[in-house]
């Protein structure tokens, strides 16, 4: 479920995007339950996507059937502010260290996302916090990021088999092949919903533009999820990986804000 779609959120979240700030952000989401009399195909092809964004998905070898995407990538064309709502279980996955620490670090401001599906880098002890600081660092090095003392960094997610060592190598390599096909059109972006599958049988991808103050608002929200059960997000509680871009003017505080959604909106856990 994305939140931007969510008919309790309507309101108060047309509010917060009146927030003067940077002219981009970016949300990770990792919340939310899709009910399947709410399931929808990806946008069409004369869907808006936010301005100032890039995205890409590829096959770089996580999974075995070269057919199935496993790579995404998702940048935004300056700094940006970000947020995200994490699981509050004792044992988290590396990618959710890593990504706590690049928002710590940035104070809510980030430039990329990198995704793979395919090896969750869950339970992987401390090569895998290697390994998910390696896929934001290779980013970062493509945005000119990491020898910055103000570097604002890119926020990693991983979905798949829990316990297994990410194919490192190919995965780096994977980063730096999306640079050469990132692209603003449908096409591009139902690549990085793609690239999000595991178990999913469609990609979910989904786009919404309205009027703030007289000018147009893009936003864009991609999400999966399918038979995980009761990760215990914080709040509310969920079962899918996901992420929202807009190219609305929005602060870091306010993101988070949305991201902490009333118990009362809260869709029960399965």
């Amino acid at each position: 479920m994305f939140i931007f779609c969510n008919p309790f959120l309507d309101g108060p979240w047309r509010a917060i995007l009146l927030a003067p700030t940077l002219s981009r952000c970016l949300i990770i989401l990792g919340d939310g339950n899709l009910l399947k009399s709410q399931r929808f195909a990806f946008d069409p092809t004369a869907a808006k996507f936010p301005l100032g964004f890039v995205a890409t998905g590829l096959h770089c070898g996580v999974k075995k059937d070269p057919s199935r995407l496993d790579l995404g990538v998702i940048i935004s064309d300056r700094p940006c502010s970000a947020a995200g709502t994490f699981t509050r279980n004792a044992f988290v996955a590396a990618p959710v260290v890593v990504s706590k620490e690049v928002l710590a670090k940035g104070r809510g401001i980030a430039r990329g996302l990198v995704v793979n599906s395919g090896c969750a880098n869950a339970v992987t002890g401390s090569q895998g916090l290697k390994d998910a600081r390696a896929m934001s660092d290779q980013l970062d090095s493509f945005l000119g990021e990491s020898n910055s003392s103000s570097a604002t960094g890119t926020l990693v997610m991983s979905t798949g088999v829990i316990g297994q060592l990410l194919p490192i190598k190919k995965i780096l390599n994977g980063i730096t092949s999306s640079t050469a096909t990132l692209g603003s059109t449908h096409s591009a972006w139902l690549d990085a919903a793609k690239a999000f599958m595991t178990t999913d049988t469609f990609p979910k991808l989904r786009t919404r533009s309205f009027e703030v103050g007289g000018k147009e608002v893009r936003m864009v929200g991609i999400d999966k999820g399918a038979g995980m059960i009761h990760p215990n997000m914080g709040p509310p509680h969920a079962t899918l990986l996901g992420m929202i871009a807009t190219d609305a003017a929005v602060t870091p505080a306010s993101l988070q804000d949305a991201l902490t959604v009333p118990r009362h909106v809260q869709s029960p856990a399965v």
